[in-house]
This record gives C-alpha cells, structure tokens and sequence, in this order.
C-alpha cells in the first residue's frame, strides 16, 4: 500500500549484529558459557516487561484523548 514504487530501507537486508565480525548471514552464536548464565524465561524485572503505575497510564490516556479530540475539531474546519 504505501510502499509501491518504493525501494526497502537500506538497514532491511543487513545481518544482525553479533559477537565478532561473526557470520556473513547474520546467523546467531551459541552462548560460550552456557544457558545457565541467563535468567530463567518468563516475567522477571526486565524493563520491557515492566508497565508504568495504572495512574501514570490513565494520565496518558487522558492526554492522547484530548489531542485526539483537537485534531479531530481542527480537522471538520
């Protein structure tokens, strides 16, 4: 839909970054010193798990409704 006629970014096709000059297909390496180093799967403090206090979401949403409420005027003119 938007990208017709339009080449992919140029990051699109590069590997991932790894460990070293590592593979040129972006294949990833096995951890040298084992699973045992990591945390366990699942819920655990890790920043992208954790969600903001309800209070903090709810002022968010309050904000992201009366933006949207503005736009929304200012687009019927």
């Amino acid at each position: 839909m938007g990208s017709k006629g339009r080449m992919p970014p140029p990051y699109h096709h590069r590997p991932l970054p790894g460990p070293g000059s590592g593979p040129p297909h972006g294949m990833m390496h096995r951890d040298p010193y084992g699973p045992s180093m990591h945390q366990p799967p699942g819920p655990g403090p890790y920043p992208y798990d954790m969600l903001p206090p309800p209070e903090i979401l709810e002022q968010k949403l309050a904000a992201q409704c009366g933006e949207i409420q503005k736009l929304a005027v200012e687009n019927e003119r």
